[in-house]
């Protein structure tokens, strides 16, 4: 894996991911039980592929399979398994420590907000109570996007907006799987105002293809999903 990394042997990595995910829906469950762990630690090692290829151009097609062979894994194992290994997710994403190292920061959280979303829109209303453990990050990466005059690398620029597109999406998921009232008052004034300043946040790069294909859509769901006019009334005066 690692000398495809610095190759960039994109098909290769792809057969390598397709073969790990099959791996894992056809192991027996006894070695399931056994090996998950290792497993887990080797899709963490492979979740920075981002953060060491040089070819830029592949990445979304390598993480897309990657993902898919991750929840593959994930999708056979019991709660008592994968909840602590979700919350190695977190402290790997460096979610708590909120840009401690930059350079890793933002190409781990991308990659986090891509599992979120292949995650929720695989078990759906399943995953909504884990949105617990990041909610208050969708807020902060809302509410602190990294402003192009902060950018010297072109690339961190567009990692920037793929970020938010990530959490936007994610978002979107939560209203729409939410069916248990997961998304009260509280959460609801957390969330809404920071999707809301997005609407005049064109000094970010890609606003025209993000306004119309994730935050408008998002924004729709989240009125489908919190009908209260009483909550919504301090939007009209932003």
């Amino acid at each position: 894996y690692k000398n495809h990394i610095t190759k960039s042997v994109t098909e290769s990595l792809v057969t390598l991911f397709d073969f790990i995910g099959q791996a894992a829906v056809n192991m027996e469950k006894q070695r399931i039980d056994a090996f998950h762990q290792p497993l887990f630690q080797i899709f963490l090692e492979m979740f920075d592929f981002r953060i060491h290829t040089t070819n830029t151009t592949d990445i979304s097609t390598v993480e897309e399979h990657l993902i898919d062979a991750f929840i593959k894994l994930t999708l056979r194992l019991n709660d008592l398994m994968w909840k602590p290994l979700f919350l190695s997710i977190i402290d790997w994403a460096q979610i708590t420590v909120l840009e401690e190292e930059p350079d890793i920061y933002t190409p781990r959280c991308i990659v986090f907000y891509k599992l979120i979303n292949k995650l929720a829109g695989t078990i759906r209303n399943l995953f909504v109570p884990y949105y617990t453990s990041f909610i208050n990050h969708c807020a902060y990466l809302l509410s602190h996007p990294v402003l192009p005059e902060e950018i010297e690398d072109p690339s961190s620029a567009m990692y920037s907006s793929e970020l938010l597109t990530q959490v936007i999406d994610a978002l979107h998921k939560l209203f729409t799987y939410d069916s248990e009232g997961f998304l009260n008052k509280s959460r609801f004034q957390l969330i809404m105002p920071s999707l809301v300043d997005h609407f005049d946040r064109t000094d970010i790069l890609g606003y025209d293809e993000r306004m119309e294909n994730h935050l408008v859509p998002c924004l729709s769901q989240l009125a489908v999903l919190v009908g209260n006019e009483a909550l919504w009334k301090p939007v009209s005066y932003t």
